[in-house]
């Protein structure tokens, strides 16, 4: 996983690689800690799962845009982190992510 501020995230299983964007944020306040937001609710989306399917890799990226855009909204690392129904709004359920097979 790497990410890239405005540019987005990368994720690769090794067999794919997963690219997305950012959500809109309403306004940028602080940016500190949107990178650890963002890669704390991905870890969190794969908890309670034996097995990592490209479904909940993508389940795992949004929720982790969706807290990194939460953070980058408040002042500080900590403010705007999202529980787990703040990450179930609406406003979090759309997000453009391209899957490209890496072995062609």
């Amino acid at each position: 996983m790497v990410t890239d501020g405005r540019q987005g995230v990368k994720v690769s299983n090794g067999k794919y690689l997963w690219q997305a964007g950012i959500f809109k944020e309403k306004k940028v306040i602080d940016r500190t800690g949107a990178g650890d937001a963002f890669g704390s609710a991905l870890v969190a989306a794969f908890l309670k799962s034996k097995k990592i399917t490209p479904q909940l890799i993508e389940r795992g990226i949004r929720l982790g845009s969706a807290n990194a855009a939460s953070v980058v909204e408040q002042l500080g690392a900590k403010a705007g982190i999202l529980c787990k129904t703040g990450l179930n709004q609406n406003r979090w359920q759309r997000l453009m992510i391209k899957k490209s097979d890496l072995n062609g």
